[in-house]
């Protein structure tokens, strides 16, 4: 009879992994798998290899999946913020912000108003004449 030779380590990674120890494991998910199947060992042999002092005690670290793909879609608006060109997507010009740095903000202030201000007239002159 050939024994099979497990090491410490690699029980510990497949624990890390996500493995159960068997099938009943409390976390026992078939995509990864379980210690027992993985090694074709009995449920004696199991309970002997669970006993060594480096093992004992020693859980499955739970694998979580998320159920989304997260993109960084703030990294064309730097370059954006930093090229100084127009967006097309929004029909914008973006400057760079230190072109306003000697811009006092009671200036930037009042040509907000104004742009505020033209927007709202623009605005009642389209209602006005039923423009949508």
């Amino acid at each position: 009879m050939n024994k099979t030779k497990i090491t410490v380590s690699g029980i510990l990674a497949d624990l890390e992994n996500g493995m159960t120890r068997s099938i009943t494991g409390k976390n026992y998910n078939a995509d990864i798998g379980c210690i027992q199947n993985k090694y074709d060992l009995t449920s004696y042999d199991l309970d002997m290899l669970f006993k060594h002092p480096k093992l004992k005690g020693k859980k499955t670290k739970s694998v979580r999946t998320i159920s989304f793909t997260l993109e960084d879609d703030t990294e064309n608006l730097v370059n954006i913020l930093a090229n100084d060109t127009v967006d097309e997507t929004a029909n914008v010009i973006v400057t760079p912000v230190e072109e306003y740095k000697d811009v006092k903000p009671q200036e930037m202030e009042e040509a907000f108003n104004d742009i505020h201000d033209a927007t709202i007239t623009n605005e009642e002159t389209s209602i006005d004449k039923g423009w949508d």
